[in-house]
């Protein structure tokens, strides 16, 4: 059976990540554990940052999603493409050279003068403090007109499966919700990431044009209760959330399923308002590094599962793999290749 192939779009960010003392983090007045969009107040932690041994890799979430679909389908071919903007400057070229050792087909427009957005990643005790710069990456114009160029229109035409996340609203809202609606009337199927919470709150109206097109929906524990917070459902507990969530209005010729995360606790699976409980694995401790990139992974693994056609337990047990690779590395990283088989 020939692999279906995916398409999706968004930022393009290099993570810098440096190991650094608790006392750094605190003394520069960040919170442990916290996410900052970068100021000019922040430039000197910045700066002081890249003078360190650092690691570079790709960012973002919709791309750490794609990178976990080529990882796990183990293709020389490229299985996904991601469009998005980068500058032309030092970190465009690194971060464009990283890419394209990951197997993925970029299409990223580069913007003379641009600055190539940034995450500096402060690691801690396994705590990460991030410092994002999102830089061109907010150039929700130019990121519209090479959305729309024929190389991407073609790329979209192309692809059987869309991933789109909720951080896509804070680029290009419109992007976001007419890529749903190409999706039901092109029967593509679109795989939906929350992404966040404040995304929930804060693109309310976006978000309800959106639910109607989206075959799958992920999130964590915390982005369903927002979810449930901006519908108005009132629920108590996860399971009913999803199942209202899998019943919100469909219109798609597929049925929705909704695929909520909770840490180690049991994953929650809805379609038509019926529930399904999946373990999820135990890991001790000692071996997770970071959880950030978790999520991003565990998407991915599913939907590398919906790339061959595989059932929705198959799909969960190649996303739980997927996500326990990346726990004992920092960032989404892949050491080596998959001993977890998909076709």
């Amino acid at each position: 059976m020939e692999q279906l192939s995916v398409f999706s779009c968004g930022s393009c960010l290099l993570d810098i990540i440096c190991t650094v003392s608790e006392d750094f983090v605190t003394g520069n007045g960040l919170k442990i554990g916290s996410t900052t969009h970068v100021e000019e107040k922040h430039m000197k932690i910045v700066e002081l940052i890249k003078k360190e041994d650092c690691t570079y890799r790709p960012g973002s979430s919709p791309l750490n999603t794609l990178r976990t679909i080529q990882w796990i389908s183990n293709r020389t071919r490229p299985v996904c493409t991601y469009m998005g903007v980068i500058g032309d400057d030092h970190y465009g070229g690194l971060l464009a050279q990283k890419l394209k050792e990951s197997g993925v087909n970029v299409m990223y427009y580069t913007k003379e003068g641009g600055r190539t957005g940034t995450c500096t990643v402060m690691v801690s005790n396994k705590e990460r403090t991030l410092l994002t710069d999102i830089a061109v990456g907010r150039d929700g114009e130019t990121f519209l007109s090479h959305y729309q160029s024929e190389q991407i229109s073609n790329a979209l035409k192309n692809s059987d499966i869309i991933v789109s996340t909720g951080f896509l609203l804070t680029i290009n809202p419109n992007t976001a919700v007419s890529q749903s609606i190409y999706s039901t009337e092109n029967n593509k199927i679109l795989a939906f990431s929350l992404a966040a919470t404040f995304i929930v709150h804060k693109f309310k109206s976006e978000l309800n044009e959106i639910m109607p097109h989206v075959n799958y929906l992920f999130g964590n524990k915390l982005e369903a209760e927002a979810l449930n917070d901006m519908m108005g459902w009132g629920h108590t507990n996860i399971l009913d959330i999803a199942r209202s969530a899998s019943k919100i209005k469909n219109k798609s010729s597929r049925p929705r399923v909704v695929v909520f995360t909770q840490g180690c606790d049991k994953i929650i699976v809805a379609v038509d308002g019926e529930c399904t409980e999946y373990d999820a694995r135990n890991i001790k401790e000692d071996f997770v590094a970071d959880t950030n990139g978790a999520g991003d992974s565990f998407m991915g693994g599913f939907v590398a599962g919906l790339t061959f056609n595989k059932t929705i337990e198959e799909c969960i047990e190649c996303a739980i793999y997927c996500s326990v690779s990346v726990l004992g590395e920092v960032g989404c990283h892949f050491k080596k290749e998959p001993a977890f088989k998909l076709d």
